[in-house]
C-alpha cells in the first residue's frame, strides 16, 4: 500500500511539474505576443509621423521637387 501511494505522489509531482512547464511556456508565448505587438505599433506611429513629415497624408497628393 505504501508503494502505491509514493506511485501515486510522484505521478502527481510530475504531473505539476507537466502543467508548470506549458504555464511558462505559454506565459513566455504571451509576453513575446506582447512584445511583437509593441513593435508593431511602434513602426505604425512612425511611418504615420514619417508620412505626416512629408505631407503625404492627404491620398492622391503629388509631390513635385521644386
Amino acid at each position: 500500500m505504501e508503494i502505491l501511494k509514493k506511485i501515486v505522489i510522484l505521478k502527481q509531482s510530475h504531473d505539476n511539474e507537466e502543467e508548470e512547464k506549458e504555464e511558462e511556456k505559454e506565459e513566455e508565448e504571451e509576453e513575446e505576443e506582447e512584445e511583437e505587438e509593441e513593435i508593431n505599433e511602434e513602426e505604425e506611429e512612425d511611418t504615420k509621423e514619417q508620412i505626416r513629415f512629408r505631407g503625404l497624408e492627404t491620398p492622391g497628393t503629388l509631390r513635385i521637387p521644386a
